[in-house]
């Protein structure tokens, strides 16, 4: 009998690893699945996941990070700037090269960063799913609520946001949207990143439970190398552990205490060099125009931020009526809270960086975790305090405990069908998006090719600066303001010698600089104008959030100058309450890159003398807005097609 018995429960346990396996499969093809679909759809034309046109703002962002994939794959193995040639060996906090090294050490295998996009697109929400599922289960014991737990961080945890009526008809209704489908599925950020946060909780919750010293030392490397995987875990990881080390010293637990300590000095030490680089960035004299660059809220209460806090807040008290509240429930209710520290920071600070990162990576995904627990503990484990004894509410609850299993299983369909149809859609709705011209890859295999490693190319076409340093080995003149570590200065003395060199007029250049009032989020008017593309990306490329805001009609708190803008709003006659974003130029910054534009020489020997600079390519955009002639300028073409030609610049 003990034999049968033991049998029994070996089969029972086989068949439970099977169907994990089986979901976590389904999770890799379903966010993969529009890369195939895509491929079938362009028939002959060349596909690729990685472009920068008039697609949506997300791909955009992927292609931009490709690059520092392309950089590892290219022999730089710690990234600090990938594209500009001079920024090799500055320090970034921005480029977290453990994510980086991650991928290109995959490019090295896949061949290429397209493939790693779309490889990657299979391997980590499968990954993700597993990890998921066993923190869920380590609470429920349950496999159902364990799969419901990993399927709805991946394919429903956007929905826990607090958004406008239209976020949800497009992003919850399938074939009605045409930007990538889940923001957990952006690569790296988080489709990778959140693996790596996520496999850190689950070793802390191991070393506390078990007191083995191998999780206690894998909890503290990963907590450690969140440092260098995305700044927002790290602060999230940080501050989680902190709040750990103060409950168990409230409520004297000196065993947990010395784990945690433990933990977190193991983490303080891996993650050193990333403090003292942040330290030394917050005292040097740029780093004023680093928070504009990278888009920081000013003020103490920010009203949008404050609503959410209250929104997400309201996830806790669920915890408060349970009866048992349990070590990893415990845990994760600790780190989620973080999230909402993080969304007002500024009430610390002064000012707050991209807070709404915090609900991407930290509130949503454990959000719905701590939601999926709570469904267990209330409808079938009953551990909770009754708080109703009669009326419509007690119903529903009794409904539910009645009808859990066929409730859970037909949840768990509802989001892998979900899941199915959205992708699918993605694919058919955005699929002639994903391809390159013939022409453009003429121009990037000759480069790669017929140029040295690290060779500079200029190009004012802001597209084609995207995709040079993913498609080439080659690096750009201009930099990249999301990702290079050129401050300001810098940045306006490439522009200069790049539009003066393709002597552009001072006309064209002003207009670029001149400010526009938008009735539509900046991504959803470079994603809807392509014709405008140029000026829109302009900004966003060379200056990131320097002078482009989203902020739904100047009602939050910012470093603009409201009163100024105000008054040229009412000059121009313009309904204020209809702007939600602005491209805002200060008329100090425009005057001083026009009036050191036109002290610039058309010399192209001395324009090419101060930075790096082999090659230069001229396209479809440049023809429009250049006046030189190349061929009258002493420079020689080594290559052309029927749109791009290159001109070699002299040593």
């Amino acid at each position: 009998m003990n034999v049968a018995k033991g049998l029994y429960l070996m089969s029972k346990r086989l068949k439970a690893n099977y169907s994990v396996l089986l979901v976590a499969l389904t999770c890799g093809l379903i966010f993969v699945s529009p890369h195939f679909f895509t491929q079938i759809l362009l028939g002959d034309e060349p596909y690729t996941p990685l472009v920068a046109g008039d697609v949506n703002f997300y791909t955009i962002e992927e292609t931009m990070y490709a690059s520092n994939i392309r950089d590892v794959y290219d022999g730089h193995l710690i990234v600090t700037d990938s594209q500009i040639y001079e920024n090799k060996n500055k320090s970034n906090i921005l480029t977290p090269w453990f994510t980086y090294l991650t991928l290109g050490l995959m490019t090295k295998l896949t061949g290429s960063v397209g493939n790693t996009f779309i490889i990657s697109d299979f391997l980590f929400p499968a990954l993700t799913f597993l990890v998921v599922y066993f923190i869920v289960n380590r609470v429920t014991h349950n496999h159902l609520v364990s799969i419901l737990g990993g399927l709805g961080v991946l394919l429903i945890s956007y929905a826990f946001a607090l958004q406008s009526p239209a976020f949800y008809t497009q992003n919850l209704i399938p074939f009605n949207f045409s930007r990538l489908p889940y923001y957990i599925g952006r690569l790296p950020f988080t489709e990778f990143t959140f693996l790596v946060f996520a496999l850190a909780i689950l070793f802390v919750y191991l070393a506390i439970e078990t007191g083995k010293k191998r999780f206690v030392l894998l909890a503290g490397l990963l907590g450690g190398l969140q440092f260098y995987t995305y700044v927002f875990n790290a602060i999230g990881m940080s501050l989680g552990l902190s709040l750990l080390f103060l409950l168990f010293l409230i409520r004297r637990e000196f065993r947990n205490l010395k784990i945690i300590l433990a933990i977190g000095l193991l983490a303080m030490v891996i993650g050193s060099q990333y403090i003292l680089e942040t330290i030394n960035i917050r005292q040097s004299a740029d780093y004023s125009e680093f928070l504009l660059k990278v888009g920081t809220d000013y003020g103490r209460i920010n009203p949008l931020y404050l609503l959410r806090t209250l929104f997400y807040g309201a996830l806790i008290l669920p915890y408060l009526i349970l009866k048992d509240k349990k070590t990893v429930l415990t845990i994760l209710l600790l780190f989620y809270s973080i999230g909402l520290i993080g969304l007002n920071l500024q009430l610390i600070l002064g000012y707050n960086i991209q807070p709404r990162h915090y609900w991407f990576a930290i509130l949503e995904p454990i959000g719905m975790i701590l939601i999926t627990i709570y469904f267990y503990e209330i409808f079938y484990a009953k551990n909770v305090v009754k708080i109703f004894s009669t009326g419509l509410i007690n119903k529903f609850i009794g409904i539910v405990q009645r009808n859990f299993k066929p409730i859970t299983v037909v949840l768990i369909l509802g989001l892998i069908l979900h899941g199915t149809l959205m992708h699918i859609s993605y694919a058919f709705t955005t699929y002639q998006d994903f391809t390159l011209s013939k022409s453009k890859l003429e121009l990037f295999q000759w480069l790669n090719e017929n140029t040295e490693r690290d060779d500079v190319v200029m190009t004012l076409d802001i597209e084609n600066n995207i995709l040079l340093p993913v498609y080439t080995y080659n690096n750009i003149f201009l930099p990249n303001a999301l990702i290079s570590t050129s401050p300001v200065n810098e940045t306006i003395e490439r522009i200069l010698i790049s539009y003066k060199l393709f002597d552009v007029s001072s006309s064209y250049l002003e207009k670029l600089l001149e400010n526009e009032y938008i009735n539509t989020s900046i991504r959803g008017y470079i994603s809807v104008n392509p014709e405008n593309y140029d000026k829109p990306m302009f900004h966003y490329y060379l200056f990131h959030y320097r002078h482009m805001f989203d902020n739904k009609k100047l009602k939050f708190d910012t470093n603009l100058p409201k009163e100024t803008i105000l008054k040229e709003i009412q000059a121009r006659e313009l309904d204020a309450d209809s702007i939600e974003s602005i491209i805002f130029v200060p008329d100090e910054f425009r005057k001083k890159v026009l009036s050191e534009y036109s002290n610039y020489t058309s010399n192209i020997s001395e324009l090419s003398s101060k930075y790096k600079l082999d090659y230069i390519v001229i396209g479809p955009y440049e023809k429009t807005i250049s006046q030189r002639d190349f061929g009258q300028s002493g420079l020689v073409s080594v290559w052309s097609n029927n749109k791009y030609t290159i001109y070699k610049i002299p040593n």
